[in-house]
């Protein structure tokens, strides 16, 4: 059997047999849907230019102001907001991590289906050339099937080699950057080590790509570690992944922090 073909059914073997023994759990996003939907945090903003009327702060209209509306707070914070998922399937991630990496993926596509959020997600590594690979698993605007992705994603693996993050992070920026000027644009990168290829400094190429797009703020950026605390090292927000049983409560965790970062 060949390498190519033994890493897609090595991996996929390894997810169900995970799956079996209760490990990867599917999905259950009844927490993240009361959370959202709660009155404590879809609670209105008063006071505001535009939205619903509020007819408690008509005699403000008699002075004048116009700040007499009411806006959910979720509403905003969920509208025009677009998410990718980048995703390292290189060698180092081969086994447990990258399993756990598919399993991410496919919670984070749940979580941003649930409100309607445009999603992509992407998968990078190299060729023993030293190219680059770039794996589209779901386009913006289109809707990804947890089968479909997984068939994708399993045979993508026989790309697995090195990763060169930095390069990888840009690839992954200019997509996102075509979303629309008026989009709110959130990008997770999965990853468990450090970057690595055949030229140059990687390391320090990809701490300077991570910290030009934190400075810029057109996009932000955030470091999801599976089984590895080296994104500490280069995203100034992150997450790692310890133990998958609990990665739906540490995602939706992460998420909700996220979704209201920046947002008053």
């Amino acid at each position: 059997m060949s390498r190519r073909v033994s890493q897609e059914n090595r991996h996929k073997k390894l997810y169900y047999e995970l799956q079996e023994k209760g490990e990867l759990r599917e999905a259950n996003l009844q927490a993240a849907r009361r959370f959202f939907q709660s009155d404590e945090r879809a609670r209105i903003h008063k006071n505001q230019r535009t939205g619903k009327l509020n007819t408690r702060q008509l005699v403000k209209a008699s002075t004048g102001s116009r700040e007499v509306f009411l806006q959910d707070r979720t509403r905003k914070v969920l509208k025009n907001t677009v998410v990718q998922v980048v995703v390292d399937i290189s060698g180092s991630m081969a086994g447990t991590k990258v399993v756990y990496a598919a399993h991410t993926c496919l919670i984070i596509n749940k979580l941003c289906e649930l409100f309607n959020l445009n999603t992509e997600v992407l998968g990078f590594t190299s060729a023993w050339s030293g190219n680059l690979i770039h794996c589209v698993y779901k386009k913006f605007g289109s809707r990804m099937r947890d089968d479909d992705f997984l068939d994708g994603f399993w045979s993508s693996l026989k790309h697995m080699n090195q990763n060169n993050d930095g390069d990888s992070i840009l690839f992954a920026r200019e997509r996102l950057l075509n979303t629309g000027k008026d989009k709110r644009k959130i990008m997770f990168v999965l990853s468990d080590g450090l970057p690595a290829g055949p030229r140059g400094d990687i390391e320090t190429f990809t701490h300077d790509v991570v910290k030009k797009i934190e400075k810029e703020k057109w996009i932000e950026i955030y470091g999801i570690g599976i089984l590895s605390k080296y994104v500490e090292e280069f995203y100034k927000d992150h997450m790692v992944v310890w133990d998958i049983r609990e990665l739906e409560k540490s995602l939706l965790d992460f998420f909700k922090r996220v979704m209201y970062l920046n947002c008053s």
